[in-house]
This record gives structure tokens, sequence and C-alpha cells, in this order.
């Protein structure tokens, strides 16, 4: 008995290490093959450059008119190039929700499998929920309340599909047929029972009589 519970125990922290390290290799292969843009790099430099540039050349009393509109318009520009970045990698954090929860439904669909080691298919599942959330948290940190929302409907959604799929059915199927009442005259004491033993009882009592009714006719 105690070898079962610890037993039970290893399964339950092998099936939770199994879904981390699930999640885990859904999200570094996301960011080897599909990895966020992180554009206008040498824009940016080239900007700085010159910024750096225009404050060498100002003389000691300071900027004067002129290269303090020049750096204006240096700031302005990468102001405009920051927006483009954020445009870019809000893109990317949607596709990549996308792509982590369809990832996170093939492993759950796979969880639901009927296979004979249950650590496996608990491992798969946990995998997928932590997945969604990986994919939720991506989406959540983009300025797009809209599509937040949709990303988490979308990923309830998922979660419960699956949880019915693999606990409701699995649930129903264990309830067995509703076990019948007790059959008539099935025990010793039952009233049918009883009721058959008085009706021989007096069956007997009654061939009795009409045994020595004979034998006293019989007599001289």
């Amino acid at each position: 008995m105690r070898s079962d519970g610890r037993r039970d125990v290893i399964g339950i922290i092998f099936s939770f290490f199994l879904g981390l390290m699930l999640a885990a290799f859904f999200g570094i292969g996301l960011h080897t093959f599909y990895p966020m843009p992180a554009p206008y790099d040498e824009e940016f430099e080239e900007l700085y450059r010159r910024e750096q540039e225009v404050r060498r050349l100002a003389p000691d009393s300071g900027l004067t008119e002129e290269q303090r509109q020049r750096i204006d318009d240096i700031i302005a520009e990468r102001q405009e190039l920051y927006q483009a970045r954020i445009k870019l990698q809000d893109r990317w954090a949607r596709n990549a929700s996308i792509i982590l929860t369809v990832l996170a439904t093939a492993a759950m669909a796979i969880s639901l499998i009927r296979t004979t080691l249950p650590v496996i298919s608990n491992g798969l599942l946990l995998g997928g929920i932590f997945t969604i959330l990986y994919g939720i948290g991506w989406v959540a940190s983009s300025d797009d309340a809209l599509l937040s929302f949709l990303s988490v409907t979308v990923a309830l959604a998922v979660t419960l599909l699956v949880g019915y799929l693999r606990f409701g059915k699995q649930q129903q199927g264990t309830r067995g047929p509703a076990s019948a009442g007790p059959v008539p005259g099935a025990g010793a004491g039952s009233p049918d029972l009883a009721a058959i033993e008085r009706r021989l009882a007096e069956l007997e009592r009654r061939l009795d009589r009409a045994a020595r009714a004979l034998d006293s006719g019989d007599g001289p």
C-alpha cells in the first residue's frame, strides 16, 4: 500500500515536470524558428551617431537654434522608428500566440488518446495548459485589448472542451448502470419464501390427516 502511494506521488511529479519541459520545448522552438523581430537597429545607431555629432560640434555657450532643431528632428525620426518597431512586435506577439495555442491544442488532443501510461497523458495535458498560458502572456503584453480578449476566449474554450472530453466522458464511462434492487424471494428471510414454506407445511399436515383417515377406515 505504501509503495503504491509513493508510485502515485512520483507519477504526479513526473507529469508536472513533463508538462514544464513540453512548454519550454515549444517556447524555445518558437524563438528559434520564428524569433521576435528587432528591426531598424542600424537606423537607430545612425540617428544616435548624428545626435552625438551635433552635440560635439556645439559651442561652449550651448546649442544653437539650428543645432537644437536638428536634434529635435533626430528625436522625431527615432520616435517614428520606435513606433514602427512596436507595431511589428505586436504583430509577432499575435502570431506567436496563435502558434502556441495551436501547439497546445495539439498536445491536449494527443493527451485524450487512450494509453497504458497515464503519466505521459497527464504530462501532455499539463504541457498544453502551460503553453496556452505562455501564449496568453505574449499577447497580453501588446497594446491590443481586443486581441488579448479574443486570445483568452479561445484558450478558455479549448481548455473547457478538452476538460470535458478528458474528464466528463471518463466520469460518465465509470458510472455503471443502476444496481438492481433485491430480487424477491432471493433471501432466506424474504416474505415470498416464508409464504411458500407455510404452504408446504400446511400441505404436509393435510396429507398427514388424509393418511390417518385412510388408515382408520381400513381397520375392523
